[in-house]
């Protein structure tokens, strides 16, 4: 069976994060780092950063004075009944380094496991959840590493394959399973098949050239279709998956909806594949997009702004997106503003902003631990990992921060087998 597949390509070292002076240039005020003993220690949240969650989060800076919380937000939508696991570990890949913390699921509390020395810089992650391996993306040695996740957490190496691209953004279809990447330097996206001992077969199933910046990549939840957005290009590009195969194959034209000077960046799905939801990196917004799941076909775009009403997006660009376990909320964030934007999704799909809380400088992606407890933000210019309480309500509260040095860029929570 053919399947349609959309890729989006994350953050990386040889990408648009490190080419826009945007993204180094913004205020830095709402940060929370604090100073902290060594890799892995857990320091309380700064003075400011209490002020700001005693104030329902949504006063993180002078820029962002204005914003309050919009109590008439529709905050009932459906959700989705999942299974919700008794044990969640969390890895952070920063510089040459993978982190491994234990998630204390009545707290939010993270307990050092180990900080895993790869040799080479690590960047995207993965969870192969049949194989019980946790796939890490080499970026300068382009390949990728598998790791076995022990039933507590640790990790041991499986292997490390050169896969012939610099894999900024890496997903799974768990139906092969087979692995999917970008490589938004070189502009192609390729997937892959494992061998039995879930390491990465180095030969491509396809590897095709696709051009104009893919950022992440990305399949619908009927793992039919595969979305890539592009950066530069201002598109999002749709393809065919065969899920037998692992094969990729182009499919629609481009979406031609975008206005220029957008930026798609990384995508998320809603559950129930009503709609699927888009980062803007260049001009600071969010778009929901609704998905015919028979065409494979995005349409309708609601975008709204990532940043405060008022706010100068100029020295900001947006990142990361994420929606909650049972689909209520989702959450973005700025890098420049510095801050985490909260969203409620509504009915239909569409999201309305709640607010904003600070965060750590220059956070290029965040996770939510699958219970949708806690929410963990990594900022590269502090190397510190921000966490945060998420409430009933969707408003985010920070609790701690833990040293994740020199550079974190990626944030990957899951499920253990206990």
């Amino acid at each position: 069976m053919k399947s349609l597949c959309f890729g989006l390509a994350l953050g990386c070292a040889s990408c648009g994060d490190e080419s826009s002076s945007r993204d180094t240039e913004g205020p830095t005020t709402t940060a929370t780092a604090t100073e902290s003993s060594g890799p892995g220690t857990a320091t309380t949240a700064t003075t400011a950063t209490t002020a700001t969650t005693s104030e329902s989060a949504t006063q993180t800076s002078a820029a962002d004075s204005g914003s309050t919380q919009d109590t008439s937000v529709d905050t009932t939508s459906d959700t989705t009944t999942a299974a919700v696991p008794d044990a969640v570990a969390l890895y952070v890949s920063s510089g040459t380094t993978v982190y491994a913390f234990d998630v204390d699921l009545d707290t939010g509390a993270l307990t050092l496991l180990d900080a895993l020395e790869v040799g080479t810089n690590v960047g995207a992650m993965t969870h192969d959840r049949a194989r019980g391996r946790l796939l890490v993306a080499q970026t300068s040695a382009e390949s990728i590493a598998s790791y076995a996740v022990a039933a507590d957490g640790t990790l041991t190496s499986v292997a490390a394959v050169p896969i012939g691209m610099n894999p900024v953004y890496a997903s799974l279809s768990e139906s092969g399973p087979h692995l999917l990447a970008a490589d938004y330097g070189a502009g192609a996206v390729g997937s892959f098949a494992f061998d039995a001992s879930g390491a990465v077969l180095p030969a491509p199933i396809t590897m095709l050239d696709v051009g104009l910046e893919p950022h992440s990549i990305v399949l619908a939840p009927d793992r039919r279709f595969c979305f890539v957005p592009h950066r530069g290009g201002d598109e999002i590009r749709a393809f065919t998956f065969d899920a037998s195969t692992g094969a990729l194959a182009p499919h629609l034209p481009p979406e031609g909806q975008i206005p220029p000077n957008t930026g798609p960046r990384h995508l998320v799905f809603a559950a129930d594949a009503r709609v699927a939801w888009v980062v803007n990196e260049i001009n600071s917004s969010v778009t929901t997009w609704s998905y015919d799941a028979a065409s494979g076909q995005l349409s309708a775009p609601q975008t709204i702004s990532t940043l405060p009403e008022g706010v100068d997006g100029s020295d900001n660009t947006g990142a990361d997106v994420h929606v909650t376990p049972d689909g209520r909320f989702v959450y973005t964030s700025n890098r420049g503003h510095d801050t985490l934007a909260m969203f409620a999704v509504q009915p239909d799909g569409s999201l309305v902003a709640m607010g904003h809380v600070a965060t750590e400088p220059h956070v290029r992606d965040f996770g939510i631990e699958p219970t949708g407890q806690f929410l963990y933000a990594a900022g590269r210019d502090s190397g510190q990992l921000a966490s945060y309480a998420i409430g009933g309500d969707g408003q985010l509260t920070a609790i701690t921060t833990v040293a994740v040095p020199p550079a974190p860029g990626w944030v990957e929570a899951i499920a253990l087998a206990r």
